[in-house]
């Protein structure tokens, strides 16, 4: 039951899905790195291995835009049904600039709760947290806080871009490859990208103290209309091979506008009995202004300690 809740809560966003599915590929070795590769390049046919394993070197991180399509202040509303079956509510959120271990960082956050109703059978609040420094958009802090039925895990993962490792709240540390992304950022890092039907991209990501490629497929361009309007969207896949994040229990797909925003209006995934889909109901996109590359926002200057 509680992989089929957390599924049906975390659909929202990427975060939980890794620990439903139990975590990223196993791996010893550095993540691909970030990408965008075109159909048919010889990069889609090597998982990731050892480096004498990798038939071509891999490619450079495509430039990251002087203007993010999301900023301070964005809040997303989503729905999240059961079929015919409303189970819960989810909140996507992006705050202004904050300190974390003398470096500036957006903060991501996501919420996710079962309604009244669906909590007498199966309750769950989940929350995660991520400070994303947004020059170079890697991540300094990750925290998911996950309550589902009797279920309790809190995590703490600490990024130290300087020494490349991430350290976790037991004290444990894995080595990262540069640009590796938490589960929450990989997905706001998407929403960058320029993407065309057909692109396939691959993401350094780190989760349950792994390093894994996330791949992501652009599927089609169509018309979707959820509780908050009509949009033209990009339908895109995350994937993972055999014993990745989102290969074992079913397939998840997203609709993103197909505008310079990138917002997520609709998720869905298939479970063992039916699907579960979250649909936005309601938008903020900014109170802060715009970030761009080499300059602030114009609020947000909370210190924290790392």
């Amino acid at each position: 039951m509680r992989i089929s809740t957390c599924v049906l809560l975390s659909v929202v966003v990427l975060p939980s899905m890794a620990t439903a599915a139990g975590g990223g590929i196993t791996s010893d070795w550095p993540a691909v790195r970030v990408l965008p590769v075109a159909p048919g390049h010889p990069a889609l046919s090597h998982g990731a291995g050892p480096p004498d394993s990798l038939a071509i070197p891999p490619l450079p991180r495509p430039e990251l835009p002087d203007t993010l399509p999301f900023h301070a202040g964005e809040r997303l509303e989503f729905s999240i049904d059961y079929g015919f079956i409303n189970a819960g509510h989810a909140t996507m959120g992006v705050e202004p600039l904050r300190t974390i271990a003398g470096v500036r960082c957006l903060e991501l956050w996501t919420d996710a709760r079962s309604n009244a109703f669906f909590s007498t059978i199966y309750k769950v609040w989940d929350r995660s947290q991520s400070f994303l420094e947004p020059e170079e958009f890697v991540s300094w802090r990750y925290e998911k806080h996950q309550r589902e039925g009797s279920y309790r895990k809190d995590q703490l993962i600490k990024f130290d871009r300087r020494e490349n490792f991430a350290r976790y709240d037991d004290g444990v540390e894995v080595s990262l490859p540069r640009f590796v992304q938490d589960e929450l950022a990989a997905f706001y890092y998407f929403r960058t990208l320029q993407m065309e039907v057909g692109q396939k991209v691959l993401i350094d990501s780190h989760a349950n103290r792994k390093n894994y490629a996330l791949e992501v497929r652009v599927l089609r361009v169509e018309t979707v209309e959820v509780p908050a309007g009509e949009y033209e969207c990009i339908v895109i896949e995350p994937m993972i091979r055999e014993g990745g994040i989102f290969s074992a229990k079913g397939r998840l797909t997203i609709w993103l506008t197909n505008d310079s925003r990138r917002m997520p209006v609709r998720m869905s995934t298939k479970i063992a009995v039916g699907s579960v889909t979250a649909s936005l109901t309601d938008y903020r996109l900014s109170t802060h202004g715009e970030w761009h590359r080499g300059g602030e926002e114009a609020h947000g200057s909370r210190e924290e300690a790392w």
